[in-house]
Order: structure tokens, then sequence, then C-alpha cells
């Protein structure tokens, strides 16, 4: 699945939690704004910023983006969303700290993450 292929509260969803994570220490670094150019070019610049007011003015708070997040049913919508999701987090400064609100994403729509494998040295 591509984002393209999401529909319109999935692409909300995807917009509100990467708001919510880029905003929540307050800096935005040069990876994190890397990272949403990408997806605002996927997504075209006039509804990445039509996703984000609506975002804005709807979730208020964290319970009203987890009432949202609890409607997405499609296994690939989710798989998708909580990868560039986690992809963001991990462009932070310092990804020591998984936020909670991925911990109960990662729960509540039963994503398996696998820890990568060190590679071997030769």
């Amino acid at each position: 699945m591509t984002i393209s292929g999401l529909s319109y509260e999935q692409k909300l969803a995807l917009v509100a939690l990467l708001e919510l994570f880029v905003m929540a220490d307050g800096l935005v670094t040069e990876g994190e704004v890397k990272e949403i150019n990408q997806i605002a070019s996927e997504l075209g610049d006039a509804e990445y910023r039509e996703l984000m007011n609506e975002a804005d003015a709807r979730f208020k708070g964290i319970d009203n983006l987890k009432e949202l997040l609890t409607t997405i049913r499609e296994r690939a919508a989710r798989e998708l969303i909580y990868g560039l999701v986690l992809e963001e987090v991990m462009s932070a400064p310092s990804p020591t700290k998984v936020p909670e609100i991925l911990d109960w994403l990662k729960a509540e729509w039963q994503i398996e993450v696998s820890e990568a494998e060190p590679e071997e040295e030769i």
C-alpha cells in the first residue's frame, strides 16, 4: 500500500500523528522536516495542508485522535501509517524513548515490529 492508497480518514490519522510527534518537543529537526516534506509531496502540498488544518481543528486531545485510530481496520493501512510515524519518531535527535501513544497504537492495531538483526562482521 502507498500513501495515495489511503482513505481520507487514514490520511488524516497519519498527518495528525505526524504533527503530534513533530510538535511534541517543540523542535523540528532537519530529519523531521525531510520526512514531512516527503509525505507532503506524496499527498500533494494542498491536501497535506488541508489535512493538517482539519487535524488541528478536530483533535483537541489525544483521546479524540485515539477514537479515529480505532476506526482504522485495514491491516495494510495500519502498517503503513505505523511505519511512517515510527520513521518520523526515529528521525528525532534522540529517539531513545518511543512515545506512549506509539506503544498504544502498536498494541491497538496489533502491529508486530521485528528488531533488526545486527550484521555479522567478517
